[in-house]
């Protein structure tokens, strides 16, 4: 069920002489001065989408994993019908801390690399065959600069978000030691990780899409203030050294726990948020004008 209520936002972007896009060195900004956001609720989840936290679009399917302790399940369902949900048991693997997905031409990725404490050392990167849904590979990593696994509430190893590009994993950390995430490479189906680089974010990282149309990289992020969920975009870029470049920070007016972006079409994203106590559950478009 359609929610008609629309959130409608303007964004002044800073001019910036010095930004450069992936592949060209020039002075033009990717990102306009100007964007406008169109929000739109579609619906509330299926109450086996407990704890949303990742997704992606296709063949007009979204494709939703929950959270730790949801079962090594993939779901499937049309967004014009919520209430209509297939599940795909996923073979061979469990579930510790499932917090994204990606799709590629041919395989199903799910970054099983949940850390909330900073003890795992048995992250993981779960490969599948897209038409089968067949277990392929297991790439189990720590990250290379990681010495300390004592319990901690303050550390920067945890993740949530990840994308492949140019045969790499693509990592960002959610980091609870500083206002920064990390970005982490490796080539795909090695756990030969490097960070590459660090960049301010406003709040901590849930996921991230690689908008590949405009060669941006639109980082989701939350951060819990004042007994609320505040959530933005943030967009930036990996220069050719792959350093960061942020081009901007888009406020959300959604005052709920996201965890999942993905494009649905031109410049339209689901984004979805994690069932809480007070709310949540929810899956929206945002519709990203001028981008």
């Amino acid at each position: 069920m359609h929610n008609n209520q629309l959130y409608r936002i303007v964004i002044f972007t800073f001019t910036s002489a010095l930004l450069l896009s992936n592949c060209r060195k020039d002075t033009t900004p990717v990102v306009p001065r100007e964007l406008t956001l169109s929000i739109q609720q579609i619906g509330a989840f299926d109450t086996l989408i407990n704890e949303c936290s990742g997704f992606f679009y296709d063949q007009a399917q979204l494709f939703v994993i929950n959270d730790g302790g949801g079962g090594a399940v993939l779901y499937q369902m049309d967004p014009e019908n919520l209430e209509r949900v297939t599940a795909i048991p996923l073979e061979a693997v469990q579930n510790i801390d499932w917090e994204a997905i990606e799709i590629t031409s041919d395989e199903i990725i799910i970054g099983d690399f949940g850390n909330n404490w900073g003890i795992r050392k048995n992250l993981s990167l779960l490969h599948f065959d897209k038409n089968t849904y067949e277990f392929k590979n297991k790439i189990t990593f720590s990250f290379p600069n990681q010495s300390d696994f004592f319990p901690s509430d303050s550390h920067n190893f945890d993740s949530e978000a990840f994308f492949v590009k140019d045969g790499q994993y693509h990592l960002f950390t959610k980091n609870r030691g500083n206002s920064k995430t990390n970005l982490y490479t490796a080539p795909v189906n090695t756990n030969l990780f490097e960070l590459r680089d660090s960049i301010e974010v406003p709040a901590f990282v849930t996921d991230v899409y690689y908008y590949e149309a405009k060669e941006v990289i639109l980082l989701l992020g939350n951060q819990f203030v004042e007994d609320k969920f505040e959530s933005s975009i943030t967009i930036i870029q990996i220069q050719e050294d792959s350093g960061l470049v942020r081009l901007d920070n888009l406020a959300l007016n959604i005052k709920e726990q996201l965890e999942a972006i993905t494009l649905k079409e031109d410049n339209v994203f689901f984004v979805g948020s994690e069932k809480e106590r007070n709310g949540g559950g929810n899956l929206y478009e945002v519709q990203i004008n001028g981008l």
